[in-house]
């Protein structure tokens, strides 16, 4: 008998896009135009309504890109300061 693998089950988008919003102090309209040029997008998570798997991943490369970029300026920042 084959092992079930314990697969940590994904984050949903909401709890994903809240923490963001949080860490980064983005209003919530302006993460929304970015991503998919929709201001209500937060609001649709948060209300649950669903969204598109496309628009997940648009989502999720956005706060991914956005990280990069932040860490990316903080460690020239960072260099500069030397």
């Amino acid at each position: 008998m084959a092992e079930k693998q314990n697969t940590p089950e994904p984050i949903p988008t909401y709890y994903v896009v809240r923490d963001f919003l949080n860490e980064f102090g983005m209003p919530a309209s302006a993460f929304g135009l970015s991503v998919i040029g929709n201001p209500n997008l937060f609001r649709r998570l948060r209300d649950g309504n669903d969204i598109t798997t496309r628009t997940d991943q648009k989502i999720r490369t956005f706060i991914s890109q956005y990280r990069q970029r932040e860490q990316a300026l903080s460690r020239d920042k960072m260099e500069a300061a030397e």
